[in-house]
This record gives structure tokens, C-alpha cells and sequence, in this order.
């Protein structure tokens, strides 16, 4: 009904923004209760599925009745593997998180970046134009891949911005690093800023927003960064959502030079005598970079 579906916006909504306050916070109280009617309302449309006995097309489920004909049991022998209810469970709370907060915090990103480099915009907006006289207007995925530039800037934004801070994982056996031991079993992580942000080969601030921010450096493999760009992640269990990420983000930002050409930012008189970095609001609970409070733009005539 709407009503729950209005419910279920709400409550996701509170548990996105309320998993990075402290442990006994009334923020992180409200998040974990906000996270169990969120579990208890796939578990019941799990039951709906199953009772079914057919998916009804949603991502749930798709997990419900997703098989893998190539999974050997015990013996060797060849068994189809269906998800158990806890995965489910567990992977549409984690799409949940990824279709929303990620898309979200990209696309304030490309518009912060793109508003402090109007030079960079507008030889977007060019490349859009010669592909619309060539293609039309349609985005098909072959359209989509004929924007060298574009992928140039996105791959740029997201290497200053990177989609999240750090990544996780736990340990396989006991290691030694730094000089410190980190027992088997033990979670650690990993920063992606502060990895991009070591890689010397990009030169001397590299990571300034005003200095930094050059797309062109992804045109030559010269230039372009190496296997410290990481900003999915690395190894087998990285973001399994990378391309979805890059196609939504060449989409939109497409659609957005064809339709918005002239833009400005709103709310950005800063001192040029001091990094841009520190004048701007950064959210201190969010795993994602990102302006606190969004990024505010006003259209300006074409």
C-alpha cells in the first residue's frame, strides 16, 4: 500500500543516515531500529515469494529464487545452490545501501566539480553535442561508450571524491604490519582517499578540488593513475556494482549536459587565499564524501 511504502522510504532513510553516529547515540538507537523493521519487512515479502512460488520481478525477488548450477556439495557432485533467507536478507539491505547513498553522493560530486571547473562542463557538454549529431539522442549502451571524455571526468571525480572512505575485510591468518600484529579473525581496513591520495606519480597536489581536478590526465596512459585507484575497491570482493555505477553516472551527467548547459553554484563565496577544501562542509558522519548539506546549484538561461 503507500502507506508502507511510505513507511519503508522512511525508515530506510533513518538507517542510512544514522549508521555513522556513536555507539549510544539517539541517531544510532533510531538507525538499528530503523534496521530491524527494514529486516522484518523482506523477511515478510520473502514469505509472499515463497508462497508464490514464483519471483514477481523485484531484486528481492531475484535473490529469493537465484540458483548456481555450478556449485559442487560434499561429495562432488553438482547441485543447484538457492540463497539462504539470511543472504537475502543481508544482500538487499546492501543494495538498499549501494542504489541509494552511492548514486546520491556521485552525482553532488560531479555537480561540486563541474560547477568549480566551468571549462571542464562545457568541453562535456561539447563531446555531448558532437554525439548527438552523430547518434541522435538515444543512449544506447554503444552511445554510452563513445565518450572518452566523459568516462575521463566521472574516473576524475570519483578519484579526488571517492565513492567511500574505506573498505573492509578480516583477516585469514595472523600478519604483521608496521610492526603491529593483527590476529586472525580480525576485521581490518582500508582508506581509498588516503590510498589515492599517496599515489606520487599524480604530482603535487593532486587532490586539490581547484588544482588537482584535471581529466585530461586520463586520456594518455601516461598520466593516467595506476593500480593505487581503487575507488571500488580491489581483489575478488570488490564492488560488484562498479559498472551499474559508471553507466548511471555517464547517464545522467549526459542527460544533464544536454538538457542543462549553464549552471552555477550556489552558496560557494570562498576565500581563494585557502584551500577550498577546508571552506566547505564536509559530513562528518558519512563513510561517503560529500558537502553536509548537498550541493545547491541555480540554471542559469542557455
Amino acid at each position: 500500500t503507500p502507506l508502507e511504502i511510505a513507511t519503508f522510504h522512511k525508515n530506510t532513510h533513518i538507517w542510512l543516515r544514522g549508521m555513522y553516529h556513536k555507539e549510544g547515540s539517539p541517531q544510532l538507537d533510531a538507525c538499528l531500529q530503523a534496521k530491524e523493521y527494514l529486516r522484518d519487512a523482506i523477511d515478510d515479502k520473502i514469505n509472499t515469494l515463497l508462497e508464490a512460488g514464483e519471483s514477481d520481478g523485484s531484486t528481492v525477488g531475484g535473490f529469493v529464487f537465484a540458483t548456481m548450477d555450478d556449485v559442487e556439495d560434499a561429495s562432488g557432485a553438482h547441485q543447484d545452490r538457492i540463497l539462504s533467507r539470511q543472504e537475502v536478507i543481508d544482500n538487499s539491505l546492501v543494495m538498499l545501501l549501494a542504489g541509494t547513498e552511492t548514486t546520491s553522493t556521485n552525482v553532488a560530486n560531479a555537480l561540486l566539480l563541474m560547477g568549480l571547473h566551468p571549462d571542464v562542463w562545457q568541453a562535456v557538454i561539447e563531446e555531448q553535442e558532437a554525439i548527438v549529431a552523430q547518434h541522435g539522442d538515444q543512449l544506447t549502451p554503444q552511445v554510452l561508450e563513445a565518450f572518452p571524455y566523459l568516462d575521463a571526468v566521472i574516473q576524475e571525480i570519483m578519484r579526488i571524491l571517492p565513492l567511500t572512505l574505506v573498505s573492509k575485510r578480516v583477516t585469514e591468518e595472523t600478519i604483521v604490519v608496521g610492526g603491529i600484529q593483527i590476529p586472525k579473525g580480525w576485521p581490518v581496513s582500508y582508506n581509498i582517499y588516503l590510498t589515492h591520495q599517496h599515489d606520487e606519480s599524480m604530482g603535487e597536489g593532486h587532490m586539490d578540488l581547484l588544482k588537482g581536478f584535471r581529466p585530461d590526465r586520463w586520456l594518455n596512459s601516461e598520466t593516467r593513475p595506476g593500480k593505487d585507484y581503487i575507488p571500488f575497491g580491489v581483489g575478488p570482493r570488490q564492488c560488484p556494482g562498479a559498472f551499474l555505477a559508471l553507466t548511471e553516472m555517464k547517464v545522467f551527467v549526459s542527460l544533464l549536459a544536454r538538457e542543462m548547459p549553464r549552471f552555477e553554484l550556489m552558496d560557494m563565496d570562498y576565500d581563494p587565499g585557502l584551500p577550498i577544501e577546508q571552506q566547505i562542509r564536509w559530513n562528518k558522519v558519512s563513510a561517503m564524501i560529500t558537502p553536509e548539506d548537498g550541493v545547491r546549484i541555480r540554471v542559469l538561461p542557455k
